[in-house]
């Protein structure tokens, strides 16, 4: 500030400057909430400290967040607005925040702090498409995208029939992969199956379990020829041959 001198003569011709030392503020910001709650951010508002609090010219906010088990990580932002978009957070965490003021003095007392919870959905539906051949059957999901933190995909093949003859529904596995591509091999040839898929995140959800389908098997031929044929019997215009049968077992 500017202090001007003066006595019973008169004023001084020359004003006095006197700069006073700042100092952190005294008081934390009020009314800290968080709105706007996504996977990975969250808004935030609070009251900021009073002017005369201040104890200096304020230069912004100090945000102090943490999750259980993990240090303590501070976000420091310049300006006088009472309001910050906190970003790279973690899915379906709880966070605990806290927020000061920074003079040109230091950063002043934290306020009281608030817990936030970051969104946490079960991953979507899948959508399941597959390939079959002889022996093996292949199941595709699409590749899901957005703030889920996918872990596995997941596929359960039950067997429902064999050669056209209906069975007790077999499950023969369920099989989870990082890819979104699933093989089971071996499998029983000339056969009909059906699967159904969902998806795993990391923090232990499981998303919706998609629609059936269905999918078979083709039938080898058979492994092995016949045995060579003999002549049973001929005429003039034709000739009879016969021969030994494949083994039922090897027909495929």
């Amino acid at each position: 500030f500017v202090r001007n001198t003066a006595n019973q003569y008169g004023q001084s011709p020359s004003p006095v400057f006197v700069t006073t030392d700042a100092a952190a503020p005294s008081v934390a910001p009020a009314n800290l909430t968080s709105t706007a709650i996504g996977y990975t951010s969250t808004n935030l508002r609070w009251q900021g400290v009073d002017f005369l609090k201040q104890n200096g010219r304020l230069l912004g906010y100090s945000l102090r967040y943490r999750w259980a088990g993990d240090t303590v990580e501070t976000v420091n932002f310049t300006g006088g607005g009472a309001s910050d978009t906190l970003t790279g957070l973690r899915f379906g965490t709880v966070y605990t925040i806290q927020v000061a003021a920074i003079s040109t003095g230091g950063t002043g007392p934290y306020s009281a702090a608030v817990n936030v919870t970051t969104r946490r959905d079960a991953p979507p539906q899948p959508l399941l498409t597959s390939n079959a051949s002889t022996t093996a059957i292949q199941i595709i999901m699409p590749k899901i995208i957005g703030q889920f933190y996918l872990d596995k995909y997941c596929v359960t093949l039950t067997r429902i029939s064999v050669s056209n003859i209906s069975d007790s529904p077999a499950i023969v596995a369920t099989v989870c992969s990082k890819t979104t591509i699933i093989t089971f091999s071996p499998v029983e040839e000339d056969a009909k199956y059906q699967y159904y898929g969902f998806v795993n995140n990391t923090n232990g959800d499981t998303g919706k379990t998609s629609s059936v389908g269905f999918t078979a098997t083709t039938a080898a031929p058979p492994s092995i020829a016949p045995d060579l044929p003999t002549i049973r019997g001929k005429n003039t215009h034709e000739i009879t041959f016969s021969w030994k049968p494949v083994n039922y077992l090897l027909l495929n």
